[in-house]
């Protein structure tokens, strides 16, 4: 669905069931209207006023909502509340492409949310779907909910405030992984016992006080700095593991009562134990328990001390 204006550019309400593709003039700019079905959005109410921080928190936002794909983000305020939307690039890129619209030709993209407020409602989208406001939000019916419609008017399409720029070589995820990492951290924390976050609506009310999680915890500011502090500590944990597996091992050796550890040192590669009274039979039965519970071991007999090296 598209109408010509007498400006520089035509208005284009780009909908998936609309797909027939289009001879652009030379030089024809097109204002691109996504359909709801293009987009997801969310009206929500934050204890924070700036728009700049209400955007690094979208991922977040709308993380328990979106089925896995590539988004961009988008949040605009509107009254006491904000409107957050989540849109994939290369969906919008590739209906542009069957409609034969190049990227050069786009003049801006809007969502139906902002530029049809205006409009009449319910709207004929296609041939099987309206348009309709929902506790004012954009949404989409079947046709058959309403017995009366009403065609796109275009006096009523407002000039939208509220444009994205469409990714169009590939979306960029590096920020949307950077939030994910501090929601994974900041949950981390949760669970060692932060009882004030586990409260209804923690996860938002997690990430609107991830600055005082980091201040509280000490955590570092960038993604790079924390991944190395997890990954250390996930070293640190299989190390520890592996160590108290170990000594279980050696607690569990087959020695007779005459036979016991004289000496048991160790460092960060390799444990080193003395076991006094062996017998060149016994050495062997040692050998083989090692063996079989996975050691790596070298072994020297001397004077009925057997000594062994496993290395970690």
């Amino acid at each position: 669905m598209f109408t010509n204006f007498k400006t520089s550019a035509t208005k284009l309400l780009l909908d998936p069931q609309n797909c027939t593709p289009l001879t652009p003039k030379k030089g024809e700019k097109f204002d691109i209207i996504l359909s709801p079905s293009l987009y997801w959005v969310r009206s929500v109410k934050l204890p924070i006023s700036s728009l700049r921080e209400v955007k690094k928190l979208l991922p977040s936002l709308f993380e328990d909502f979106l089925p896995e794909g590539n988004y961009s983000y988008s949040a605009y305020k509107e009254g006491e509340k904000f409107l957050i939307f989540a849109y994939e690039d290369k969906e919008i890129l590739s209906l542009l492409q069957h409609y034969n619209i190049q990227p050069s030709q786009i003049n801006s993209v809007a969502f139906a949310q902002d530029t049809l407020k205006r409009c009449d409602f319910p709207m004929r989208l296609n041939e099987a779907q309206l348009l309709t406001l929902q506790d004012d939000i954009v949404v989409i019916i079947p046709k058959e909910w309403e017995k009366k419609s009403y065609p796109l008017d275009v006096t009523r399409i407002t000039k939208s405030q509220h444009t994205i720029t469409l990714q169009q070589f590939g979306h960029i995820v590096d920020s949307a992984n950077l939030y994910k990492i501090i929601a994974l951290l900041a949950a981390f924390a949760v669970v060692l016992g932060v009882e004030l976050f586990a409260v209804h609506h923690k996860t938002q009310a997690l990430q609107t006080d991830k600055q005082k999680l980091f201040a509280k915890y000490h955590l570092k500011p960038t993604m790079m700095q924390n991944k190395a502090i997890l990954s250390n500590y996930t070293n640190l944990y299989k190390g520890q593991k592996k160590l108290r597996a170990t000594i279980d091992i050696f607690l569990a050796l087959p020695l007779s009562k005459t036979q016991h550890l004289s000496l048991l040192e160790y460092n960060t590669t390799h444990f080193m134990m003395e076991i006094a009274n062996i017998q060149p039979q016994s050495r062997k039965k040692i050998e083989t328990f090692l063996k079989n519970k996975g050691l790596k071991i070298a072994t020297t007999l001397t004077k009925n001390i057997l000594k062994v090296e496993v290395m970690l």
